[in-house]
C-alpha cells in the first residue's frame, strides 16, 4: 500500500478506463479525484466490489509481474552468456491466470513439487483408517494432485515450446518443524518422476542432496540422510535419471503434444470469485476435479487462459471445459460463442457470466452472450445439500426454512438418454428456448446443448467438476464420459492403463499409469515400430503388439521409434 504502489494502481486504472469519468461511470462511482480511488486498508481481506476486483487483478498480475520484469532485465544486462531467466513459484495458481502474466515477465515459470506434503483437499474423497489415508488413495493423489495437475497447468502458462522445470523436487521426507513424513521409497521416486516427466516436465532439479539442518525442516527433503553416501531412493533417482537423459530429444526439449480438450481459466473470474469467499473455493476446486475426471478416464489436458485468447490456437481443441463461470464480460462470452460456431464444442457449468467484469449482479442472472449461445433463459438457482450418510464438506447452515435444496440426481434425456449425474454445490435451471434438453430435475431443465454454427455448445446447472474429486460415482463418471464423446473426445486408448505421450521427430515416448492396486497386463498396439523400455524392463512382442505389464501404483514408459 505503499505511495508508488498506489501511484501506478491509478496509472494502470487511467488507462483501462480513460478518465474518472470513464472509471466513475464503470464503476458506478462518485469518486471526485484520482487520489480517492485507494484499496480498503482494514484487515477484513479483499471483498468483491468493482474496486476489490480491480486491486486484486493489479497485484497479483500488473505489479508482481513488474517486479519480475524488471528483475529478470537486470540479470540479462549482468549476464554475458544471455542464458534464460525463469522465476520459480511454491506451486501453480490452478485456476487463475496468474501464472501466464508471470511466465511473461521471464522466460518461463517453474515450480516445486513436494507429492507427499498435501495431495488432498479437505473435501476429497479418501479412505481413512487409523487416523490415516488409504495408502493407495495417497499415492494417486500425490501423482495426480500434486505432480500431474500442477505441472500440467504451468506447462500450460508458459510460451508455447518453452522449458518446464520440476525446480524443487522432493528427494526425501517432508519435515516440518517436529513432524517428520514417510521416507520416500525408490517406487515413489520412480513414480514421482515419471508422472513429472509425462505432464511435459523437461528439467528435475532435487530439494536437496544432503539432509536439511534448518530446524524448521531438519532432517527433511533430501536424496540422502543425514549421514551416509547413498540411500535407496538417490540410487532410484539417479537410475531414472540417467534413462530420462538417454533421449534428450524427448524430455530435454518441450514435446507435449496439444491435448484434445482444455479446461478454460479467466482471471477476473478467479479474482470475483475469491471476493466473494466460498464461491473462489468452490470455483478452484471445480477445475481441479475436472482434471481428475480427464485424467483418470486417460484424456490428456491442456489449461487455456481466456485472458489471452489472442495467443491461442483455441480451434484445435476439440472441446473446451468452463468451470464455475460466475463472471464473465460480455467481450469473453462472444469469444466462446465464436470458438463454437468455427466448430468447437463448450461444456459449460452453472452461473455462466451471472456478474459482469465490474461485479455487478447481471438482471436475467446470466450473460446476454451465454443465453443466446446455449440458447435458455434461467427460472431457478438453489444450494444443493450434499448426499445424505456422507461427510458435508461444503453444504452451509441453513440460514431459515426451505433455503437449501436436497441432494438431488439430474436425469439425461435427449443426447444423455440413459445417464444420470448428481447436483454439486448448487442447482441453476432454465427454460430452454431454441435449445435441447440434457438433464432435468423434478421437470425442470438443468442442461441443455445447441448448435451453433459448426459447433456445440453444453450447459449444466451445477458444479460438474466437484464429482471427479468429491462424492465421486459412477454413474457421474460415465455421464460426463459420454457428454465428451458427443464432442468427439475419448480416451487415448480403452483400458484400464492410463496413457500419456512426448511426441519428437522420430520417436516417442508413452507412459502407461496403473492407478489399481493390483498389477495390469494390456495389449499395446505399436504398429511395427521399433519399441524399448525406458527403464530396460521386460516385455512381450508379437507382430505390431506388445503385451505390457505394469505393477500396481507404478509407471512404465516405452519408447516408440518409428
Amino acid at each position: 500500500y505503499c505511495d508508488h504502489t498506489l501511484e501506478r494502481f491509478r496509472d494502470w486504472l487511467k488507462v483501462r478506463h480513460k478518465d474518472l469519468d470513464g472509471l466513475n461511470r464503470a464503476w458506478r462511482s462518485r469518486y471526485a479525484d484520482w487520489s480517492e480511488v485507494a484499496p480498503e486498508f482494514g484487515r477484513t481481506g479483499r471483498g468483491a466490489t468493482s474496486l476489490d476486483v480491480h486491486w486484486g487483478y493489479f497485484m497479483d498480475n500488473i505489479q508482481i509481474a513488474r517486479v519480475l520484469q524488471v528483475r529478470a532485465d537486470a540479470i540479462r544486462a549482468a549476464d554475458p552468456m544471455k542464458r534464460p531467466v525463469f522465476a520459480h513459484k511454491a506451486g501453480a495458481a490452478v485456476g487463475s491466470g496468474q501464472d501466464w502474466a508471470y511466465a511473461r515477465a521471464s522466460d518461463f515459470v517453474g515450480a516445486s513439487a513436494y507429492p507427499a506434503w498435501n495431495p488432498f483437499h479437505g473435501w476429497d474423497d479418501r479412505t481413512v483408517r487409523d487416523g490415516e489415508p488409504d495408502r493407495r488413495d495417497s499415492l494417486v493423489a500425490e501423482a495426480w494432485s500434486s505432480l500431474a495437475l500442477g505441472f500440467d497447468s504451468i506447462r500450460s502458462s508458459n510460451v508455447p515450446d518453452s522449458p518446464v522445470w520440476a525446480s524443487e523436487f522432493q528427494g526425501g521426507p517432508v519435515s516440518d518443524g517436529f513432524h517428520l513424513g514417510r521416507i520416500p521409497s525408490p517406487a515413489d521416486i520412480r513414480r514421482w518422476m515419471l508422472t513429472a516427466a509425462a505432464s511435459g516436465v523437461t528439467a528435475i532439479s532435487f530439494w536437496v542432496t544432503r539432509a536439511e539442518i534448518a530446524a524448521s525442516e531438519g532432517n527433511g527433503f533430501s536424496l540422502l540422510d543425514s549421514e551416509g553416501d547413498t540411500s535407496a531412493r538417490l540410487e532410484e533417482a539417479g537410475r531414472v535419471g540417467r534413462a530420462l537423459n538417454r533421449y534428450p530429444d524427448l524430455f530435454a526439449h518441450p514435446t507435449t503434444p496439444q491435448a484434445p480438450v482444455a479446461i478454460v481459466v479467466d482471471e477476473w473470474n478467479h479474482q470475483l470469485a475469491s471476493g466473494l469467499g466460498r464461491p473462489g473455493e468452490h470455483h478452484a476446486y471445480s477445475v481441479r476435479g475436472w482434471h481428475r475426471l480427464l485424467w483418470d478416464a486417460g484424456i490428456e489436458v491442456d489449461f487455456v487462459n481466456l485472458g489471452r485468447w489472442d495467443e491461442l490456437r483455441a480451434s484445435h481443441y476439440g472441446a473446451l471445459i468452463l468451470p464455475f463461470p460466475i463472471s464473465l464480460s460480455e467481450e469473453k462470452a462472444a469469444r466462446l460463442a465464436k470458438y463454437v460456431e468455427s466448430g468447437g464444442h463448450l461444456i459449460s457449468e452453472a452461473c455462466p457470466g451471472r456478474y459482469s467484469k465490474n461485479a455487478f449482479a447481471r438482471r436475467g442472472e446470466l450473460s446476454a452472450a451465454m443465453r443466446n449461445l446455449f440458447g435458455v433463459k434461467h427460472t431457478g438457482y438453489a444450494l444443493v445439500r450434499e448426499p445424505e450418510g456422507t461427510p458435508h464438506h461444503w453444504t452451509p447452515d441453513a440460514r431459515t426454512w426451505s433455503e437449501l435444496a436436497p441432494s438431488l440426481l439430474m436425469e439425461g434425456e435427449g443426447p444423455l438418454a440413459g445417464h444420470r449425474l448428481r447436483a454439486q454445490v448448487c442447482l441453476e435451471t432454465y427454460e430452454s428456448m431454441d435449445s435441447t434438453v440434457t438433464l432435468r430435475v423434478g421437470g425442470q431443465v438443468a442442461g441443455v446443448t445447441r448448435t451453433a454454427g459448426m459447433g456445440q455448445a453444453w450447459l449444466v446447472g451445477t458444479l460438474l467438476g466437484h464429482s471427479g474429486t468429491a462424492h465421486r460415482e459412477p454413474e457421474t463418471t460415465a455421464c460426463v464420459l459420454a457428454m465428451l464423446a458427443k464432442c468427439g473426445v475419448k480416451p487415448a486408448r480403452p483400458g484400464r492403463l492410463l496413457l500419456r505421450k512426448r511426441v519428437g521427430v522420430s520417436r516417442e515416448a508413452w507412459f502407461f499409469t496403473n492407478p489399481t492396486d493390483a498389477a495390469i497386463t494390456e495389449a499395446v498396439n505399436v504398429r511395427d515400430a521399433e519399441v524399448d523400455d525406458l527403464l530396460d524392463l521386460p516385455f512381450l512382442r508379437d507382430s505390431s503388439t506388445v503385451h505390457l505389464t505394469v505393477e500396481p501404483l507404478d509407471v512404465r514408459v516405452l519408447i516408440v521409434e518409428r
